[in-house]
């Protein structure tokens, strides 16, 4: 195998393997807001936040 695919496989799958990271990463990120509505700042609620937020 020339050394110029192996360059181009090795970059694919470097890039392939950035984008599932950043995937997960903003997949984690969508989940963490829309799983705790409750800290969500209120105006005029009159309570103080959980510390659970």
């Amino acid at each position: 195998m020339k050394t110029s695919i192996q360059k181009r496989i090795a970059v694919a799958g470097a890039i392939l393997t950035l984008s599932v990271f950043a995937a997960a990463n903003a997949h984690l990120l969508v989940r963490a807001f829309s799983s705790q509505p409750a800290c969500v700042v209120v105006k005029d609620a009159g309570k103080v936040a959980m510390h659970a937020c």
